[in-house]
């Protein structure tokens, strides 16, 4: 029996890990995953502590982390978001994702994905593609033991926008919303870039609704690019030289500024 050219490196549970399985699957791509599964140390606390933690990690992450714990933008943005996700749009972009169990495809578990096992279980199975689907950092070994390739898709356009807050600083740039589909390397978002497909946009899209429907056209868009590769597609790779930013760099003012932008982008469409 023919071995899977693919192996998908996801997480356990992950949204954009179900995304990614859910797209392969329709277009018919056999693949095999490799899943980090992890054991939360929080399940000993309360539900209320084990929330307080959680906001506190978000308070100190992400688009937070630039961002002063002493000012209302700060949280105004949080509470955005956290409305988000009790709208009935939420609701309805993952609807046809909440009975996708990751685990139920996984080929091989493990706690990290840099693990000596990843590598091993790569190289036993000859795999010649690797598809990044909701990891971390993956070191320049586990890269290197695909035959031909790592891809990543990234919610942004590159070169412009590599690295953290993507949306943000595309916004902040006046470039369309976008995902890009490029080689993995060991440095972030610096591979050759094989795809870059804008996100149609709505009037009544907020930046929320942007960065969710940007999750899924990175995984509808790895799944193209995979499938152009096992067929043996051309492609005309882009030099990836973009700067490279940090959520550090993400201050209150490119937020801002990023809203502002997208309103304006947003009042244009349709003649509006």
């Amino acid at each position: 029996m023919k071995k899977n050219e693919i192996c998908l490196l996801g997480s356990s549970g992950d949204f954009y890990t179900k995304a990614v399985i859910k797209e392969f699957k329709e277009r018919g791509l056999k693949f095999d995953l490799i899943i980090v599964k992890n054991n939360s140390n929080t399940s000993k606390y309360s539900k209320w502590i084990q929330r307080i933690i959680s906001i506190l990690n978000d308070l100190y992450s992400g688009k937070y982390t630039a961002l002063s714990k002493w000012s209302f933008f700060t949280y105004q943005e949080y509470i955005r978001q956290f409305l988000f996700y009790r709208t009935l749009t939420y609701k309805k972009l993952t609807e046809s994702y909440i009975d996708l169990d990751t685990d139920k495809y996984s080929s091989l578990f493990v706690s990290s994905i840099n693990h000596v096992k990843v590598r091993s279980f790569i190289l036993q199975n000859e795999y010649k593609i690797g598809v990044f689907a909701g990891v971390g950092i993956v070191h320049k070994d586990i890269i290197e033991s695909f035959s031909e390739c790592c891809l990543n898709a990234h919610p942004a356009p590159l070169p412009e926008c590599r690295g953290a807050g993507a949306l943000q600083q595309t916004l902040y740039k006046k470039l369309k919303p976008s995902a890009s589909v490029h080689y993995a390397t060991p440095d972030v978002d610096a591979g050759g870039i094989l795809d870059l497909e804008p996100l149609e946009l709505r009037q009544d899209d907020t930046l929320e609704t942007i960065s969710f429907k940007l999750t899924l056209l990175c995984a509808v868009r790895l799944a193209y690019v995979s499938e152009r590769m096992v067929s043996g597609g051309y492609f005309e790779v882009a030099v990836n030289h973009g700067e490279i930013h940090f959520w550090r760099d993400c201050t209150k003012e490119i937020q801002r500024s990023a809203r502002k932008n997208l309103k304006e982008l947003l009042s244009k469409l349709n003649g509006a």
